[in-house]
């Protein structure tokens, strides 16, 4: 019976993430669903997130197989949608299965999948709603009574294939080990050395017969993933000093909850109830539940701490100590009327002031000028990117793009690859939006005006001013 009722909040959720699929389109979903579509396997593995790729171009082609013509991009988008739901039925059979009252569970994975940033990121295309489902599958092996280390090298080990910074969790996996096998150090070692196998091997296989570098440094490159986006690919930290960090991390912990901060205190203060009080019959939950939360936030307090969506991560650990505190609740005369009530304040308010917004095309201001330059121009154009552009351009406009990125502070070789392309007899456009993002002073390009639309002007480049 608890699977069964797992199995329809995991339906039911699936079908809310439907209902208002996501037209934010984030840089790195679009960047995504161009390797998919092009279906080259080297740009379908990341260094930093290796299976993601191969699993939505295996979805997007499964949907193709049976009749379902999706585009790339909502291929990928239903299947964050399916991973995300599943994380929530996964989570609520976790809960029962450790224990907790059926009223309390519910209310967790309510909570859960009606999160702002768990929510959001379910609808997106991107790779954190596939490291959630497995790290639910992780949290669920690691809290059975004795957790087998094989199946919690599988799941972790996919996780962190999903996401290298899933290598988190293992302080976690491995306290849970420690307790519940009676040869602890060999619990241990087996876990740890069948997940770094399973990682091991599944990078090697990706470099030996999809990535095929060609040189060490090409390697390196392809291994840093986006902390080697600088313009000469060098490594480079995303973060500040921690005094500096932590009060956006703090922030961020609230906003990735809801938009309306006094919402999102209130699962950080029944995880802070849980950690004080520390109800005997659900210690391991409660102790489990912040050391995940204090291993993860070693990096994400220092590595953009601004960026939502690493903190789906922490969403489970939390709302497993707001089940704890429900669940000491939920007998009382007012506890279940106060769970409800706060659960359909969290879902209206992040519905209404987030997803509802995001669902509308008309909203992505990006989006509608990569429209206008697909309408604004002929099928042979290049177009100046910089940004978000480098995907939009050719995603939404179907033009080729021409990344400013790379010719910053390079005049001659900017002139040089423009005279390429004008000789080859095709058009270059740039908008002017473009050029206040990528600094370019219009006085270095000799430009014509095309079109203009809500402020923007969309210019056609003629060369280099003399």
């Amino acid at each position: 019976m608890s699977r069964t009722s797992s199995i329809v909040v995991g339906l039911v959720v699936f079908l809310l993430y439907l209902s208002y699929p996501s037209r934010f389109h984030n840089f790195d979903g679009v960047a995504c669903a161009i390797a998919v579509e092009l279906g080259e396997p080297r740009y379908l593995v990341h260094g930093n997130h290796l299976v993601y790729g191969l699993a939505g171009w295996a979805f997007h082609g499964l949907l193709n197989s049976v009749g379902i013509r999706l585009s790339a991009l909502w291929a990928l988008q239903v299947l964050d949608s399916l991973a995300g739901a599943a994380a929530v039925g996964v989570f609520h059979a976790t809960l029962l299965a450790a224990g907790l009252v059926p009223g309390a569970a519910l209310l967790a994975a309510a909570g859960l999948a009606l999160s702002f940033g768990f929510w959001f990121w379910s609808l997106e295309a991107q790779v954190y709603a596939l490291g959630a489902l497995l790290l639910a599958l992780s949290l669920r092996e690691m809290l059975r009574e004795r957790p087998s280390p094989y199946r919690l090298a599988l799941w972790h080990g996919l996780s962190m294939l999903s996401h290298g910074a899933n290598v988190l969790l293992a302080p976690v996996v491995v306290a849970n080990l420690w307790r519940a096998h009676e040869d602890k150090r060999r619990a241990t070692s087996l876990y740890l050395v069948s997940a770094a196998a399973l990682v091991i091997v599944s990078y090697g296989a990706a470099v030996v017969w999809l990535v095929r570098p060609r040189s060490l440094e090409e390697l390196r490159v392809w291994l840093l993933g986006s902390a080697a986006l600088t313009a000469d690919r060098s490594f480079s930290w995303h973060g500040t000093r921690f005094l500096e960090s932590l009060p956006v991390w703090l922030g961020m912990s609230l906003k990735t909850l809801s938009p309306a901060p006094w919402l999102g205190w209130v699962p950080w203060a029944c995880g802070l109830w849980a950690l004080f009080k520390r109800p005997e019959a659900r210690l391991r939950l409660v102790l489990s539940a912040w050391l995940w939360l204090g291993c993860y936030a070693l990096l994400f307090t220092r590595w953009e701490p601004f960026t939502m969506a690493y903190r789906m991560s922490d969403m489970l650990p939390l709302w497993l100590l707001a089940g704890v505190f429900a669940e000491r609740i939920w007998s009382s005369r007012h506890g279940k009327a106060a769970c409800l009530v706060f659960a359909l304040l969290l879902g209206a308010v992040n519905f209404g002031a987030g997803i509802l917004p995001a669902s509308r095309a008309q909203g992505n201001v990006p989006l509608q000028r990569a429209l206008w330059i697909r309408d604004s121009t002929p099928e042979d154009a290049w177009v100046a990117s910089y940004g978000i552009f480098d995907v939009y351009i050719p995603y939404f406009a179907h033009r080729r793009p021409l990344n400013l990125r790379y010719f910053k502070g390079r005049r001659e070789a900017l002139a040089g690859r423009l005279w390429e392309i004008l000789e080859s007899g095709s058009p270059v456009f740039v908008t002017s939006s473009v050029l206040r993002e990528a600094d370019t002073s219009p006085s270095l390009l000799n430009l014509s005006e095309v079109s203009r639309r809500h402020g923007d002007v969309l210019y056609r480049i003629q060369g280099l001013a003399e």
